[in-house]
């Protein structure tokens, strides 16, 4: 659906909204990093769990990397099977 949207209604504009994503999330983790790295720690567990706040970021660059990916692609990606039945009931 996100690779028919592109095409659709622009793939380069979508391409330069995901660099722009992409760019804005590794300055925040930038940003996050200087931070942390700027403070004394007094424990290795203190320091883990602060480490914890770039997940996020992190997570939300590989999600953006992806979908830059899939815009790029000259070639629509296949779907994603649906799960059984079951397991969607599981993850309700």
């Amino acid at each position: 659906m996100l690779w028919k949207q592109a095409r659709r209604y622009g793939q380069q504009s979508a391409i330069n909204e995901a660099h722009n994503e992409i760019r804005s999330l590794e300055e925040r983790c930038a940003r996050l990093c200087e931070g942390i790295l700027s403070q004394q720690w007094h424990s290795i567990s203190e320091l883990q769990i602060i480490l914890q706040t770039l997940e996020p970021t992190i997570m939300d660059q590989q999600a953006a990397r992806w979908r830059l990916d899939v815009l790029k692609s000259t070639k629509e990606p296949n779907e994603l099977p649906e799960l059984p039945e079951n397991e969607n009931k599981n993850r309700s």
